[in-house]
């Protein structure tokens, strides 16, 4: 019965696991089953909460479980290869998200490949795209350009800075 529409809890260290607090992997799928269930959160915000890989995969989990959710920022979080296909698959599942950033993940280059695939996919809804600083590297960089190229692309806001695109990367651009 939550009417919680904006959620914001960033730069929160809830990946801690203490006696008094409780373990960072159930925190993660607690907030998966939070997410999945919610059916009025069109805002969320788990920036730089310092979760782990282990924890981010279950929260993935729940952002494709979401049909209401339309701005998700993850920026901070590490996201390495198996997060970054949750990632995806929760892009695709979750059809009305239109804002994702995705700050400092340190997707590198395949975990960003499988995520830049999927936002060519869904380039159509995406109307602000955030992948600044994740390393992805030259060749990463392609499916966004054909994304862009697109006529149904409605991303309005794009950044792909500090992601050393090199001279290859700059040319595809």
């Amino acid at each position: 019965n939550c009417t919680i529409t904006d959620l914001d809890i960033s730069d929160n260290p809830l990946f801690y696991t203490t006696e008094a607090s409780g373990q960072a992997g159930t925190a993660g799928v607690d907030i998966r089953k939070g997410i999945g269930e919610n059916h009025t959160l069109v805002r969320l915000n788990l920036s730089n909460n310092g979760f782990l890989p282990p924890e981010v995969v279950p929260i993935l989990g729940g952002f494709a479980r979401n049909a209401h959710l339309q701005r998700m920022n993850l920026s901070k979080t590490i996201l390495d290869e198996p997060s970054c296909l949750q990632l995806a698959n929760a892009l695709i599942t979750a059809d009305n998200i239109n804002t994702i950033e995705l700050r400092d993940c340190r997707m590198g280059p395949k975990g960003g490949g499988l995520v830049l695939h999927m936002i060519e996919k869904i380039c159509n809804r995406l109307t602000k795209v955030d992948i600044s600083g994740n390393l992805i590297g030259s060749y990463c960089i392609i499916p966004l350009t054909r994304c862009v190229q697109q006529p149904g692309c409605r991303i309005a806001t794009l950044d792909v800075s500090r992601n050393k695109l090199e001279k290859d990367g700059g040319v595809f651009v």
